[in-house]
């Protein structure tokens, strides 16, 4: 037991102090809101042959030509048909005047390979922003939703199951926020679904916990809550395990598409998984005993 004892202590400071860390940040910069939230800057590099070797020349000589110049964009897309290739990098920012010799040298480039009859074509684009974080819609679903599972597990497993059960929701979401937020994953595409997940993968696996507790409680004559609580939830180590690598899993097969936009989604789906898994392996436990006694 003072193994456990101190297990839950070194779970709460921990957890404290990365959601105090992480709301500081949060309050202070915000989501890493990404290009796809604000006005930004497109660069179109396109060639207009559907030439083989082209496109990968194209695509060779662009970033070789990015790093001489120390341009870094913040999210690159391909897009190939029979008739051409386009390559698509995006800025936060005003793009460098070094932009207007990138042209003249792709053509160089593809004359040199004898790609005479190809040519490529820069375009740089402002683009306005259309896509909105609204805080205030999605605080309000997210709060109709806890207590939507708030007012089911107290009907149906009692309060003690129905408050463990939203404790283990709020920590995972102040976690998801807090390290999504100190880690500085980019908030496009996935923040809102994240966000969501991280309040229902705690219900979830902490009223499937609490239900077995609450059985077993039940079936005791002088009912010890703690130990129950830490045996029932000692008993599903593999389930909070399984889960936990299924999202990770899940996280590196999407992120392996070496996609921006895919990496980014991977890398919000890992901070799920880690914070659903251990604010319901932890939390569920502490609050469904303390409040049975």
């Amino acid at each position: 037991m003072n193994a456990c004892k101190l297990k839950n202590k070194l779970f709460i400071i921990i957890t404290l102090v990365l959601i105090l860390a992480g709301m500081t940040v949060f309050g202070i910069f915000g989501f890493n809101q990404t290009v796809d939230y604000s006005n930004s800057y497109e660069v179109r590099v396109s060639v207009d042959q559907g030439f083989d070797g082209a496109t990968d020349l194209l695509i060779k000589e662009t970033n070789y030509f990015f790093a001489e110049n120390g341009i870094k964009s913040q999210a690159y897309a391909f897009q190939k048909a029979e008739d051409g290739s386009l390559l698509i990098y995006k800025f936060n920012k005003q793009v460098p005047t070094s932009f207007n010799d990138l042209q003249k040298y792709l053509n160089d480039k593809l004359s040199a390979a004898e790609f005479t009859s190809a040519t490529a074509k820069v375009e740089v684009n402002q683009v306005i922003g259309n896509k909105k974080f609204d805080a205030g819609v999605l605080s309000l679903a997210l709060g109709i939703s806890a207590l939507v599972i708030f007012v089911y597990a107290l009907i149906m497993e009692k309060l003690a199951a129905s408050v463990a059960t939203l404790g283990s929701s709020v920590v995972s979401f102040l976690l998801f926020l807090s390290l999504t937020a100190i880690l500085r994953i980019p908030a496009y595409p996935f923040v809102s679904v994240g966000l969501a997940l991280s309040v229902a993968i705690p219900a979830l696996l902490s009223l499937a916990s609490a239900r077995k507790m609450r059985l077993v409680y039940k079936s005791k004559d002088k009912p010890n809550s703690k130990e129950i609580a830490q045996a029932v939830i000692n008993n599903e180590d593999k389930k909070y395990l399984f889960t936990l690598i299924a999202f990770l899993v899940g996280a590196v097969a999407i992120s392996a598409l070496f996609v921006p936009y895919m990496m980014f989604v991977g890398a919000q789906i890992a901070v799920v998984g880690i914070s659903s898994v251990v604010s319901a392996y932890f939390v569920t436990p502490l609050i469904w005993s303390g409040i049975k006694g």
